[in-house]
């Protein structure tokens, strides 16, 4: 994701200016913190339901942590100067580097079984 983010930054960079690229860093960091999350969540759900064997309730306190993101990223977005496009360029670092991974993975795969 770094490596990604690394690559692109110089050309949104030349072709935006400082608002782009700093709106596509702030995405990017979104970006990782998301996947980061979603991780977590994932491990959290899977040791639940090995440890055991039911289907995990909603908390109220993960409801309150979405509120919480929902209204940072409304304040965000209404009252800085960010550019959204470049931003959600940002956010979809992790698709990127999943894609680029996956094109390595192809195309230098030892083993074309």
């Amino acid at each position: 994701m770094v490596a990604v983010a690394a690559a692109a930054l110089p050309f949104i960079w030349w072709r935006g200016g400082a608002l782009w690229g700093a709106s596509f860093l702030v995405g990017a960091i979104g970006g990782y913190w998301n996947y980061v999350a979603v991780r977590r969540v994932a491990d959290r759900l899977a040791q639940t339901v090995e440890q055991t064997g039911r289907k995990p309730r909603s908390s109220l306190r993960s409801l309150l942590r979405m509120l919480f993101i929902a209204v940072a990223v409304f304040v965000i977005i209404r009252f800085t100067r960010i550019n959204l496009v470049a931003a959600f360029m940002g956010l979809f670092t992790p698709v990127a580097a999943v894609v680029v991974e996956i094109l390595y993975e192809l195309g230098f795969s030892r083993d074309h079984s």
